[in-house]
């Protein structure tokens, strides 16, 4: 399983990659950051033992230059039900995040269901008779 982001304008000063990493033992994720010309800017194997629970990790790496870059995880391991979890992921440059976040489903019914009901109200109040 892998999933991957395209980010644009990276700073060139060091950056940091937080994530939570956890489930079952004898799996890896690889996280990498690549250009769009395809030069590998950080990449690192990350493997659980036995299985945890969520564990920050964070690593710090340095761009010689600005760049637009594809932020990819990869998973490998055996093909169990659970393999690992990942969560949380932030990368910041020079203590700014720069991949915005990202609300929820449930936030988002949470806000459509309210502006529902803000509009049925409006519109019975406005109703003539």
């Amino acid at each position: 399983m892998s999933f991957a982001e395209w980010l644009h304008g990276l700073a060139p000063h060091p950056n940091q990659l937080a994530r939570l990493l956890g489930g079952r033992g004898n799996n890896t994720v690889t996280a990498s950051l690549t250009s769009i010309f395809g030069d590998v800017l950080f990449s690192e194997v990350f493997s659980l033992s036995a299985d945890t629970s969520f564990t920050t990790i964070v690593r710090s790496f340095d761009l010689a230059d600005a760049a637009t870059a594809r932020l990819s995880f990869l998973s490998g391991g055996p093909a169990d039900a659970l393999g690992l979890l990942l969560d949380n992921v932030v990368l910041s440059a020079g203590g700014t995040s720069t991949i915005p976040a990202v609300p929820e489903p449930s936030t988002w019914a949470l806000l459509c269901g309210g502006l529902g009901v803000l509009a049925a109200i409006s519109r019975r109040r406005h109703k003539p008779g």
